[in-house]
């Protein structure tokens, strides 16, 4: 006889990731990871502005990813058994836990698209000093240093 599979998570509570905390994420090692230059391009503005925007998507793309890879790590709510679902509102109360996957999502999203759109700041800038301006600011916004 074929044992049915159900559609409901059970035990997902017990299976949670680790979310990691802001000072965890900052320490991280792709922080510190060097992007390796270009040589091929001659023109030193040209090279600058491609380093940073190099830099600006690898750092970005790494913190997005760590935050969407979060965000889909906890299960739906809708997907729980019953008696975790009812654990999870009486825990924390009516549509919080949603609300808070949400703000993860929108976090994901809103990193996409500030590292995209430094990426383009920058691919406009005139002189080297400017697309390294243009890194640290989008660095500074993003670390709230």
């Amino acid at each position: 006889m074929a044992k049915r599979v159900s559609a409901v998570a059970h035990g997902a509570l017990q299976r949670l990731p680790y979310v990691r905390t802001a000072s965890e994420i900052q320490e991280m090692k792709f922080w510190r990871a060097p992007v390796r230059e270009s040589n091929r391009i001659v023109d030193p503005i040209k090279r600058a502005k491609n380093h940073t925007s190099r830099l600006i998507n690898m750092q970005l793309g790494k913190l997005s990813s760590i935050t969407r890879q979060a965000s889909l790590d906890f299960p739906a709510l809708r997907r729980m058994h019953a008696f975790e679902r009812e654990v999870v509102v009486l825990t924390l109360g009516q549509g919080t836990y949603e609300k808070h996957i949400q703000k993860l999502r929108k976090v994901y999203a809103m990193l996409h698209n500030t590292g995209k759109q430094y990426e383009r700041e920058c691919q406009e800038l005139r002189t080297k000093q400017e697309a390294v301006d243009c890194g640290l600011r989008c660095v500074e916004e993003n670390c709230g240093c």
